[in-house]
């Protein structure tokens, strides 16, 4: 999350107020993980070996698989520690834009003004300066619904994750009438990775072609309604042709991810970015532990009379973040309104400045062709006035008198 948060700071400029359209950078963000995903998990069946074949080298591939694990996260670790630069400053209020909060963090202060502790002491301090700052990104007084929408924008991305578990489709297709092998869930998983990934870049430069506002938000909408048909396709399937095409929805449901990571930070100032996804890591921490025991039980409980009942469960609540992300659309569309016709403003009377700079610096064209017709005028005559001054001139005049 923090390489997000980062890609995001730098595309604060496409995410000023009165602008909707989802930057391509984190469509392409988004993409990279997922195909990153699939290419750890080719890495990580690269070093796997058979327990059967050798016990020593089975535990020895985990170790190597680790280790490139940890080369890699050392590898972004240096580059983000090397390369990426503070780009925000503590300016006056004066001077301080709309996004900016309105005061300083009181942790951040805290932090500065008192001197480190020893022991535990220090790291309770540090922990609760931790913790403040994650709630206080949530807890901020914010213009209209805006806070209000941020909280429950949060909770729905917790809910569609939890409804989202490729765990529990492994376990229905390995069951009959499917009886799928590993390796043929390896290639459905690997096709419906890269229409994910096609969509979370298509999606973001599709919509930045239309003029309706709130597009993230209706990718949020277009993305979860797309995983509720999935799911529910899921629930119902009886052969591996109807898995497969609810496995193209993922095409649609591709749009979630970019979606999010530009809808929520619009809600928040540019240095409270890097707080809000670490909500967002926490979400993804927790989700996955609690959909394997509400799920999991789900399907243990019901695998016999129906497997595929803990999938229209996971449809349910993905039909309940679509409704709720209406609600939010439509509670954030006056302060849309309001800034696309305050930028509209800004933009006409900007062009109007400079048009009537353009006009103060330079002449019209009329002015431009009486100057220059009375500069002509001007040397016209004083050319004249030369020739009649010049001895040559008076001698032919006086020959045409003595004719």
């Amino acid at each position: 999350m923090t390489s997000f948060a980062i890609v995001t700071d730098d595309c604060r400029h496409e995410m000023l107020p009165g602008m909707s359209s989802v930057p391509l950078r984190i469509g392409i963000t988004s993409a990279l993980q997922s195909v990153g995903l699939v290419v750890g998990n080719l890495i990580a069946s690269f070093f796997a070996v058979s327990p059967l074949i050798s016990v020593r080298e089975h535990e020895n591939g985990y170790i190597r698989a680790v280790a490139v694990e940890f080369v890699l996260a050392f590898i972004a670790m240096f580059y983000a520690f090397v390369c990426v630069r503070e780009t925000h400053r503590n300016l006056p209020p004066q001077f301080r834009g709309r996004e900016s909060v309105s005061h300083q963090t009181i942790c951040a202060s805290s932090l500065g003004e008192t001197p480190a502790g020893t022991g535990s002491r220090s790291c309770r301090k540090f922990m609760k300066s931790f913790v403040y700052d994650i709630v206080e990104v949530l807890v901020e007084p914010r213009p209209g619904w805006t806070r209000f929408c941020l909280n429950i924008s949060i909770c729905f991305f917790f809910v569609d994750l939890l409804a989202a578990d490729n765990q529990l489709l492994l376990l229905l297709v390995k069951r009959y009438p499917f009886d799928w092998s590993d390796t043929m869930f390896t290639y459905f998983s690997l096709l419906k990775n890269v229409a994910s990934s096609l969509g979370m870049i298509l999606f973001p430069i599709v919509i930045s072609k239309t003029s309706c506002l709130g597009k993230d938000s209706l990718l949020i909408m277009v993305g979860v309604l797309a995983s509720c048909v999935q799911s529910t396709l899921f629930s119902f399937a009886n052969n591996s042709a109807l898995i497969f095409i609810a496995g193209g929805f993922s095409f649609l449901a591709g749009a979630i991810a970019p979606a999010y990571r530009s809808f929520l930070p619009r809600m928040v100032a540019k240095e409270e970015t890097a707080r809000l996804f670490t909500a967002f890591s926490i979400v993804l921490i927790f989700c996955p532990i609690l959909s394997a025991v509400l799920f999991n039980n789900t399907f243990n409980a019901t695998m016999d009379a129906w497997p595929g009942f803990a999938f229209l469960v996971g449809a349910s609540f993905q039909m309940i973040v679509f409704i709720g992300q209406i609600v939010i659309h439509r509670l954030m569309w006056p302060m849309w309104s309001s800034e696309h016709e305050q930028r509209v403003q800004r933009l006409e009377t900007n062009e109007a400045d400079d048009e009537l700079s353009d006009g103060q610096q330079s002449p019209v064209a009329s002015d431009i062709d009486a100057t220059t017709s009375t500069v002509s005028r001007s040397l016209s005559n004083v050319s004249i006035h030369c020739a009649n001054n010049s001895p040559e001139t008076s001698d032919d005049m006086n020959r045409r008198l003595l004719v």
